[in-house]
Parts: structure tokens; sequence; C-alpha cells
């Protein structure tokens, strides 16, 4: 049984000006600021990977003081972010990560549709579902995933239509 939600937001800007900018964001995935900071980041990264993962990341300065910078940070297939590793590009479509964790195995990511006047961006997060473990965390963390997804592309939207 697969797992699917997926959210999408008109943005008045071309795709590729979007997906210049999805590929350089410092934070994949932005949301609350204060869900960005400890305490609140280990408790999102635990919920996705478990406590051990979460606090190697943690105490990764290097990683803290990049999700925290306004440094553009670039990703090539197959580099990682905690529990996600960058596995799709296809430049201006399509920006997706693995997600291989204890509690959830799948994808997620953008899709960047062109339309007329600007592009339609899709944030998904998908699973097969053949594990248990993948469907229980799924039921309990879907409602939490609707409202970070949506916050994600305000974020984008906002981000893109005030830049250059």
């Amino acid at each position: 049984m697969p797992l699917h939600d997926e959210r999408s937001i008109y943005i008045e800007k071309d795709a590729e000006a979007v997906f210049e900018h999805i590929e350089t964001m410092p934070s994949k995935f932005p949301t609350f600021a204060v869900l960005e900071k400890r305490p609140f980041l280990f408790i999102r990264l635990a919920l996705v990977d478990g406590i051990r993962s979460a606090w190697k990341v943690i105490a990764n300065r290097e990683f803290i003081g990049e999700l925290h910078g306004k440094v553009p940070k670039r990703l090539e297939a197959g580099s990682s972010m905690g529990p996600f590793t960058l596995s799709k590009i296809e430049r201006p479509g399509i920006y997706y990560f693995d997600i291989d964790s204890f509690f959830f195995r799948g994808e997620t990511g953008y899709r960047v549709v062109p339309e007329e006047d600007g592009c339609r961006v899709w944030f998904d997060c998908r699973s097969e579902g053949r594990r248990l473990i993948d469907r229980a965390w799924w039921r309990i963390i879907r409602p939490v995933h609707i409202i970070l997804a949506k916050k994600v592309l305000r974020s984008l939207k906002r981000d893109v239509e005030s830049g250059p």
C-alpha cells in the first residue's frame, strides 16, 4: 500500500529561477525558524531517523552553521543532509531526496512544473509502505507533515517572489 502526500503552490517566477533557488537554499526544507534551532531541530530529526541520528547531526557544528547561515548550499546527487540523501536532480523539474531511516523509507522533494507566467511547485513525500513501521509512522506523522509541507511551500514562494 503506497503512502503519498503532495502539496503544491503557484509561484510567479519561471521554473529555472525557482529551481535555482531550491538548489541554493541553506535549509532544503525551510519551515518555522524556531524549528531549525535546538532542541526543536533535534526532535524533528529524531522523528525521522531516531535519537542517535539526531544527536549526531545536532553535535555537528558545521551542519548547524550551514543551516543557520545564509551561504548558498548546492548539493550534488549522493550528498547527505542528516537522514536525507539527494537522489534525483533533473533541472529544472526534479529535486528529490531518499529517506532511509529507522522509521521511514521513501522519498521527498520538489517537482517544478512550468505554467503560464510562472510555475507550480509540488512538495511530495512518498513510500511504498512495505514495512509495518512505515505505515504506523505515516499515520502518526502525516498531519505534521501536511502543516510543515504547506509552510515549506509558502516560505519558498515568499523567498523566490521577493528575490531578484
